[in-house]
């Protein structure tokens, strides 16, 4: 369902329609803000690749807080849903990360969350990381998403290796494969299980 939701919002979005008029009663919420709060994991990272900053404003209102702390709190999604960009299309990424986002997220403030998320991100990573021979973004490809790991090793004031960035802390590790089993008990979908097999695959050689 939250595959084929992201699609939808995005398909939903382009044509320029009203956030708040979206069907969301199909996804078994009582009103919108019980929506958006439940989703915010997935419409958040869509909007600001979209650059929406009209919806984005309008989820902060609906949930009563201000656009910054909302971007914060959704930053590990958000951030691998979009960084991915700068090795598909650097213009792109280059234009939603540090011309959009940045200016709705400082840059020292950025350059302190990508540390203190770092095993939500590398989770939501995992979770986008596809095995087709063209993946369409925010889907990404094994070499796409190496890549950002390897970025993700300068993130400390000590140059680290990917192996020392998936294990350390120890717990870091831990929740990864918790996140991962509990996905693959719970998916009713072969493909999905099977790609989370392969994200294991991808995990052990990236060591």
């Amino acid at each position: 369902l939250e595959d084929n939701l992201v699609y939808i919002l995005g398909q939903w979005i382009s044509k320029n329609l009203q956030l708040d008029t979206f069907p969301f009663d199909f996804v078994d919420v009582e009103d919108f803000s019980d929506f958006v709060r439940d989703y915010a994991h997935l419409l958040l990272p869509k909007l600001v690749f979209l650059r929406d900053q009209k919806n984005l404003q309008f989820v902060a209102s609906s949930l009563d807080t201000d656009l910054q702390t909302l971007l914060k709190t959704h930053f590990s999604s958000i951030f691998a849903h979009t960084f991915g960009l700068y090795y598909t299309d650097k213009k792109k990424g280059s234009d939603i990360f540090e011309k959009f986002l940045t200016a709705l997220i400082p840059q020292k403030a950025v350059d302190k969350l990508v540390p203190s998320q770092m095993d939500d991100i590398i989770i939501c990573l995992m979770g986008l990381l596809s095995f087709d021979e063209n993946p369409i973004p925010p889907q990404y490809s094994q070499e796409v998403v190496k890549s950002v790991l390897e970025h993700l090793t300068n993130s400390f004031d000590t140059k680290i290796d990917i192996t020392t960035l998936l294990i350390t802390p120890s717990e870091r590790i831990q929740k990864l494969m918790l996140n991962l089993n509990e996905k693959l008990v719970t998916s009713h979908r072969m493909n999905e299980k099977k790609r989370i097999v392969k994200v294991l695959q991808f995990l052990v050689t990236s060591l």
